[in-house]
């Protein structure tokens, strides 16, 4: 059981002990200007006061502090309350978001019939609006959901019922046949005359469906591509919001290439997508068109089914080979079209030139089998890749000291991977450098200083370069000897 003293007591202790008579008269003093203090402001007890009265007796009075009531300002009555939709089309709107949300390749079967009827309940022109912007600004995040968004757009085109229900058929008094459509909006006029239902619903069918609005989107899109180039470019805003306006590009494209394997849209739209790209007789393109050209390419050769004839897809090559190909482009740009060009010539090896066609033929590799060069960098990059992995330091240099004669290799692979992953990487990176003494700091700061140069076009993959490379740079053995470095990256907004 604890006994708890008061002044006078612990006094009488000095009779009782043995105590050193300066350290006692210092507690002492300390202790009553404790006492005083506590009586002004409570020090240690001021949610039990009754335990203050036994710890300094009945002598001492004790006045409880006064709290002040703190009053939180009431921003809204239903703040944490959920929105509730108002009117039928913010259901619509809530439910579809909902349910593309949730779909998935093993429930798509499920939720595509839920979406449906759904939709059935308010078919108006609205709904379509609706579902395309839904979808469109999902290809933007989903990469992954293209092929579902895909299905989804193809089914809502066979909805007959949904269609039928957009429009309203009226007979006029001159026996002549009149629609419109069902929409909110209030500038809703009449369309005709016709002379049966009949042609109203073949010229329907046509004109006022889901594939329709949805290709008119696509082409608004695309066209609206030049405003998303400049705001990526714009170094005022954020990284992730730059990137973003990239995406709106470059998904966009890549979903109108799958459309078009799936045969949901005609060849001539991708011709307009890919010479728009390529600006013909309108000088040198936008590097970003090149990437989209690239991209839509691509993705329109992936199942390796030839998109048009062979003499068209020459043409296209005819040009990027003899005319885009020779202006001035940034590194990244340069290896896409590299890229692009041998994938051609491989597809294509065999070439029936027309007599007035002369495309500059690409030298194929002579042989099959491997260079050494070729083999050193596949196992550096094997190396690497088990490195991340293990984090075994000595046996990455154990790798790297067989090649220490190409040096440049072994930096160009490894310093890119400092710049994509985070500083507890970037530290172990640092003593494998330490480790390989054939590794100059003046061999690591020209390294540095190629990455540097090209910074823009790396964070067009890797959006926080910058801060990784920065930070490495920091963690690096004499800092001030890359501090112009540091300097340079800092310029870069």
């Amino acid at each position: 059981m604890k006994q708890i003293y008061t002044y006078n007591q612990i006094v009488n202790l000095k009779n009782i002990y043995d105590i050193n008579e300066c350290i006692f008269d210092d507690f002492l003093n300390l202790y009553s200007e404790l006492i005083e203090k506590d009586k002004i402001q409570p020090l240690y007890c001021q949610n039990n006061p009754t335990l203050l009265q036994n710890q300094l007796g009945n002598n001492v009075s004790y006045k409880k502090k006064s709290l002040k009531k703190i009053k939180f300002r009431k921003l809204n009555s239903n703040i944490w309350a959920p929105s509730v939709p108002k009117t039928e089309i913010d259901i619509v709107k809530k439910t579809i978001k909902i349910i593309l949300n949730k779909i998935t390749e093993k429930n798509y079967n499920v939720l595509i019939e839920t979406l449906t009827c759904e939709i059935n309940k308010f078919a108006t022109i609205d709904t379509i609006n609706i579902l395309i912007k839904e979808i469109l600004d999902k290809i933007i995040f989903d990469a992954s959901f293209h092929n579902i968004y895909i299905k989804i757009c193809m089914k809502l085109c066979d909805l007959r019922s949904f269609h039928e229900n957009l429009i309203d058929i009226v007979l006029n008094d001159d026996e002549k046949y009149y629609w419109f459509v069902n929409t909110t909006e209030e500038n809703n006029k009449l369309n005709g005359p016709y002379d049966s239902e009949e042609e109203i619903r073949n010229y329907i069918k046509k004109n006022i469906n889901f594939k329709y609005y949805l290709l008119d989107e696509l082409q608004n899109r695309f066209n609206e591509r030049d405003e998303f180039i400049l705001k990526s470019r714009n170094k005022e805003l954020d990284e992730d919001d730059r990137l973003l306006y990239r995406k709106n590009v470059f998904a966009v494209l890549e979903f109108i290439g799958q459309l078009y394997n799936k045969k949901f849209i005609c060849d001539k739209i991708v011709h307009l997508c890919l010479t728009n790209l390529l600006c013909y007789g309108n000088g040198q393109p936008k590097e970003e068109y090149i990437e989209g050209f690239c991209i839509l390419w691509n993705t329109i050769n992936s199942k390796m089914i030839s998109p048009f004839t062979e003499d068209i897809i020459h043409q296209y090559f005819k040009y990027v080979i003899e005319t885009i190909n020779k202006f001035d482009w940034s590194v990244r740009i340069e290896f896409m079209l590299e890229d692009l060009i041998e994938t051609y010539n491989k597809k294509y090896k065999k070439i029936n030139m027309n007599a007035n066609m002369n495309v500059t033929k690409i030298p194929e590799k002579v042989s099959k089998t491997k260079t050494k060069e070729e083999l050193m960098v596949e196992e550096i990059e094997n190396a690497n890749n088990k490195f991340l992995k293990t984090r075994n330091v000595d046996d990455f240099v154990h790798v790297l000291n067989k090649y220490k004669d190409n040096v440049s290799i072994i930096l160009d692979i490894t310093l890119y991977s400092t710049i994509e992953l985070d500083f507890r990487i970037q530290k172990l990176y640092v003593e494998v450098y330490k480790k390989c003494k054939f590794i100059t700091k003046n061999m690591l700061y020209d390294a540095l200083a190629s990455l540097v140069l090209n910074i823009d076009d790396i964070i067009l993959d890797i959006p926080h370069a910058k801060q990784n490379m920065m930070c490495f740079i920091s963690l690096l053995e004499y800092p001030q000897f890359y501090q112009n470095l540091l300097l340079e990256l800092d310029a870069h907004e």
